[in-house]
């Protein structure tokens, strides 16, 4: 089974927030409910990045022109047991995990995405780089229940007083 929705965004601080909606409701009407949160998670970061890489890379090459715009792409891929979220952009340079310092206030989405992950990595574009992040989704057939008890009894006031006599017989 194969199944791929994907969005194009501009470049700016809003494309997290609209990359996490596309990917809420591509999720959602694939019935892939358990993996949401997740995915949003690593979604938002590597939308995030590619939007910095994105900005870095037009102050490296001094892009000026009021008429330049700098997309990124978003393109979710359903596969048999998996979901394989990736995310375009302009720039070639590949990311780098940094290491955990609590101090900084930036460079640990790659980390998160790593943990929340399976695996993910990075491939060269045409015109860029994919980054992209694979998570597992268990068939919706195949879902773990959670286990179910069957329903109380209700007991009746004979049946405590019964039970109360008993014990004060002991």
């Amino acid at each position: 089974m194969y199944a791929y929705d994907e969005l194009s965004l501009v470049a700016t601080k809003s494309a997290a927030g609209w990359s996490r909606e596309f990917v809420k409701k591509v999720l959602i009407r694939w019935k892939a409910h358990q993996i949401v949160d997740d995915a949003l998670l690593v979604v938002s970061e590597l939308v995030t990045n590619a939007v910095e890489a994105t900005r870095e890379r037009e102050k490296a090459e001094g892009w000026t022109r009021a008429g330049d715009i700098r997309l990124i792409g978003v393109r979710v891929l359903g596969l048999r047991s998996t979901v394989i979220i990736e995310v375009w952009d302009t720039s070639a340079e590949h990311p780098v995990p940094q290491e955990d310092d609590l101090d900084t206030e930036h460079g640990r989405g790659l980390t998160l995405v790593e943990n929340l992950t399976y695996r993910w990595g990075t491939d060269p574009a045409p015109r860029g780089k994919v980054v992209w992040g694979e998570m597992h989704v268990l068939p919706h057939r195949h879902r773990i229940k959670e286990p179910t008890r069957p329903p109380a009894k209700a007991l009746d006031a004979e049946f405590l007083q019964r039970l109360i006599d008993g014990l004060e017989q002991l």
